[in-house]
């Protein structure tokens, strides 16, 4: 045996290869004999594989019987002749010459032998080399020997390497052809023979099916879902361009999920896009029908941009910033719309709030978009709603003098502490300045006619108070008074279970004798801690 090693129905056409037997047609001489480097001996469409064709080792001892003796002795000068002889081989592939054949054409090659494709034909090694060994050995050559028998076990054989086609759904015919010749022309023979290269067609998959409509719009980090054969891979073709990644494959259940390719334009312009499913280490595919899809920037979180801050009023037009061509809306907790949807346009929109919106409510601006695969909506922050009505002081005037000259009225300075707690009033310091034209004046014995009462959102107070007139200090000129807050406990006492927000402190100011009448401004008062206001009176 030449050549490497040999398996069960497997040839070895060359040292260190390994390669399987082709089944030659029944009219192929059985000398000849074809192989291929396939595995399995069928080739892939798409992949490159090697066939090729030789010759049985040539006995021409049988084909040219020599003279011999009945003492098995060789004419040398005679027989010598008989054993130069060559072969050429070549090959073919479906009638075309190698170098012609298939995408990229063929490489074919003359291995093994004298690259010219001339071979020396070995002979029969057993029979004719023991005769020969009797003939050199009278002769007494061992060199000559050596050579002689590297002569006698050389082999030449064509070989074609090619790209099997990828749409090939036939077997290949693989031709080959043995030229025969004795040296001096004793022998010239043809063979010509044929083998089928196998070729492994692929299963064309099913055609996979996108689950979305016809018109899809999606985001570009989004991921379309369909149905396809299970172990089958799916990829993009989007407005015409193969997409290799990302490639999934398709589950068990026949279900796969495909995100959109990174590289894929996501301006919102319609293209064309399908997907394709196909079989692992496979060219063979199927496109599923054609959708029309828009890509777009994924939804951003919109914000309130103007107020940039703070609470918002009924009726008022906020600024909200989002996606490009978003469209923001109003909600409330409960997901109502409550003002005019407006879509963003150059990265803002105007958004009006309804006007019956209630105080202390909590709106938020919700954004969506055309999406029609994982639709869905972002939200900005929450926002307070405010009240029309002006917020309230933590120190104002309640009550205005009005007196004709030389009479006496009541001023009342109220206190309403912005944490709420009235306790937090206790034993502070109020400093009142009268309005122009009026004066603090006692009454008999020198003591000054200054109360404290509770009172609740509407003014009103449960008929409790407490007499401070025992704890001013009025200055020289009658026009400024300073006076201590009731303590904690009594704070408690006049405030009671009443629901009561602030403390009205009351004085009682005198008109000047000699005053115009008029308003009267100028007044002011102040409570430590908590705040001022100014005052005023009238002079009738």
């Amino acid at each position: 045996m030449l050549g490497g090693a040999l398996g069960a129905g497997i040839a070895s056409a060359e040292n260190g290869a390994t390669y399987y037997q082709l089944t030659s047609e029944a009219d192929t001489s059985p000398r000849m004999h074809f192989f291929t480097s396939a595995v399995g001996g069928k080739a892939t469409p798409g992949y490159p594989v090697k066939v090729g064709v030789y010759w049985d080792l040539w006995n021409l001892w049988d084909a040219f019987p020599s003279k011999q003796s009945q003492q098995s002795q060789i004419n040398f000068l005679q027989d010598i002749i008989k054993i130069g002889a060559w072969q050429n081989s070549t090959v073919t592939i479906d009638g075309q010459d190698c170098d012609k054949y298939g995408p990229g054409k063929g490489v074919d090659a003359v291995e093994g032998g004298r690259q010219d494709g001339l071979n020396i034909e070995p002979v029969d090694i057993l029979g004719f080399v023991g005769q020969a060994r009797n003939l050199l050995a009278s002769i007494g050559s061992e060199t000559f020997l050596s050579k002689f028998t590297e002569f006698l076990s050389s082999r030449v054989q064509a070989t074609c390497t090619f790209n099997v086609p990828k749409n090939v759904d036939t077997n290949i015919l693989i031709g080959g052809k043995v030229d025969l010749h004795n040296l001096f022309g004793a022998l010239n023979k043809n063979y010509e023979g044929k083998a089928y290269l196998p070729v492994a067609v692929q299963k064309e998959p099913n055609a996979p099916v996108i689950s979305a409509k016809y018109n899809i719009v999606a985001h570009k980090s989004d991921a379309i879902e369909g149905m396809g054969d299970p172990g089958t891979l799916v990829n993009w073709n989007i407005d015409g361009v193969d997409y290799s990644s990302p490639t999934v494959p398709v589950g068990t259940d026949g279900r796969w999920k495909i995100k959109l390719p990174p590289a894929a334009p996501a301006d919102g312009s319609s293209v064309p896009a399908k997907v394709r499913s196909s079989l692992q280490g496979s060219t063979v595919g199927k496109d599923s029908a054609t959708h029309n899809l828009r890509v777009i920037p994924d939804l951003a979180k919109p914000a309130i941009t103007d107020p940039a801050t703070g609470p918002v009023a009924p009726g008022q037009t906020v600024t909200v910033s989002g996606s490009e061509g978003a469209k923001a809306t109003p909600v409330d907790k409960a997901g109502n719309p409550v003002g005019t949807t407006s879509t963003i346009k150059d990265g803002t929109a105007q958004v009006a709030l309804n006007k019956d919106l209630k105080p202390g409510a909590e709106i938020q601006i919700r954004a969506t978009d055309d999406a029609t695969v994982n639709p869905h909506a972002e939200f900005s922050d929450w926002r307070t709603v405010k009240s029309d009505a002006p917020e309230p002081r933590p120190v104002y005037q309640a009550g205005t003098p009005v007196a004709a000259p030389g009479a006496a009225s009541a001023l009342t300075v109220a206190v309403q502490p912005a944490n709420g707690d009235l306790s937090s009033l206790a034993g502070k310091t109020m400093t009142v300045t009268a309005p122009a034209d009026f004066t603090f004046r006692p009454l008999a014995g020198e003591r000054y006619n200054v109360t404290a009462s509770a009172g609740d959102k509407d003014d009103k107070n449960n008929g409790l108070s407490s007499w401070l007139g025992d704890s001013v200090k009025v200055s020289p000129d009658g026009k400024k008074m300073t006076i201590t807050l009731p303590g904690a406990e009594e704070l408690k006492r006049i405030i009671g279970n009443s629901q009561s927000i602030k403390i009205g402190v009351t004085v009682v100011a005198t008109a000047d004798a000699n005053a115009s009448a008029g308003e009267k401004t100028g007044g002011g008062a102040t409570v430590d801690g908590i705040g001022t206001t100014d005052l005023k009176g009238k002079v009738s």
